[in-house]
């Protein structure tokens, strides 16, 4: 059971970005090198070709851009373990960027998209000329960026 343990915190550190990885996203050719250089798979998706899809080997980490309108992207973690309520117990990557996006970034406003409140922040650090917002929804982190309008 230790060892089982050990495997699984090893498998979901493994994987992931950084502060410095999602503020330097300013297009879709900066968020394919950050995917591609933190081990993302493409996920090919014929069906829906406004929209780019990478995901972590392991699954537990993911990430979209809207290419059509290239106007939001977005990095999914998971925050729970399987389809139980069992949180991961140490900061994910998720934890750690949005502890550094409350110290240097101000905050700006509750996005309330589709009735999903995010907690939304202006950041001098991002290449993205928008804003960057947070939100955990369904056992999952999400760090979403969209344009200013």
């Amino acid at each position: 059971m230790r060892m089982f343990i050990i495997l699984l915190f090893v498998s979901f550190a493994s994987i992931g970005q950084t502060y410095d990885d999602v503020m330097s996203v300013k297009d879709v050719e900066s968020f394919k090198r950050v995917c591609i250089e933190n081990g993302f798979e493409f996920m090919s998706d014929l069906s829906n070709t406004k929209t780019i899809v990478y995901q972590s080997i392991d699954g537990n980490h993911g990430a979209t851009y809207d290419i059509y309108s290239d106007s939001m992207f977005a990095f999914v973690f998971q925050k729970t373990i399987g389809n139980t309520d069992l949180e991961i117990p140490y900061d994910i990557e998720y934890d750690k960027i949005y502890n550094k996006v409350k110290q240097r970034c101000q905050y700006s406003r509750i996005d309330d998209t589709n009735g999903v409140n995010k907690a939304c922040y202006k950041c001098n650090d991002s290449q993205f000329n928008g804003e960057v917002c947070f939100v955990i929804l369904d056992g999952m982190g999400a760090i979403h960026f969209t344009k200013h309008t």
